[in-house]
């Protein structure tokens, strides 16, 4: 009888040696780094350009990166509309160190047509929307400017019914059906401006 016990209790220290064994050897196969970790590096790279937003001033460095990417980043971060053409196709090298979205805009841009919009008082006046226009040498200028002005105010009464059903969701005299307000008397002055130019 004890002879039977010590060849099962041996029998169990060797199946537990083995699976011992068998885990380190499973450890050893793992990676030392999460693969996510590569995985964004690389998407990261591929980008060409790193752009950061703190303390509204705007960073960029960029070699050879595509600009639409980096209008669509800057808009996000940003929080602003930015509309451009769908031709629009340009690669650009730059290096800017926090400098204000104005400024940082008008580096990008200072190739192309283009309109930037404000909204609030003249003392607290923040960029609301970027409209980027491709130089069209067949097109009279009174012509073009006919066109981005209608197309402005297209897109501002469609901020308009947006902002209006968002207000409808919320009490008025609250804080944030005040701001839908402000924006939405902001949207109409500059639709009102909009038109005298085309009279």
């Amino acid at each position: 009888m004890s002879n039977q016990r010590y060849s099962t209790s041996n029998l169990s220290t060797g199946l537990m040696c083995y699976k011992f064994i068998f885990f380190l050897f499973f450890l050893s196969l793992l990676p030392l780094h999460p693969m996510h970790t590569f995985s964004y590096a690389d998407e990261f790279s591929s980008k060409n350009y790193k752009l950061t937003f703190e303390k509204n001033l705007i960073s960029l460095s960029a070699s050879k990166a595509d600009l639409k990417s980096i209008l669509i980043d800057i808009a996000e971060k940003t929080d602003i509309f930015i509309q451009y053409p769908a031709s629009l196709d340009k690669e650009i090298t730059i290096k800017i160190n926090k400098i204000t979205l104005k400024k940082a805009l008008q580096r990008l841009l200072k190739d192309f047509n283009y309109s930037i919009i404000y909204i609030g008082s003249k003392k607290q006046a923040v960029i609301s929307d970027v409209y980027i226009l491709q130089k069209k040498k067949t097109s009279p200028r009174i012509n073009s400017n006919a066109a981005r002005i209608t197309d402005r105010i297209k897109s501002y009464e469609k901020r308009i019914e947006s902002l209006k059903n968002s207000l409808s969701k919320v009490d008025e005299s609250s804080a944030r059906g005040k701001s839908y307000l402000n924006q939405i008397r902001s949207y109409e002055k500059n639709i009102e401006n909009l038109k005298r130019q085309l009279d």
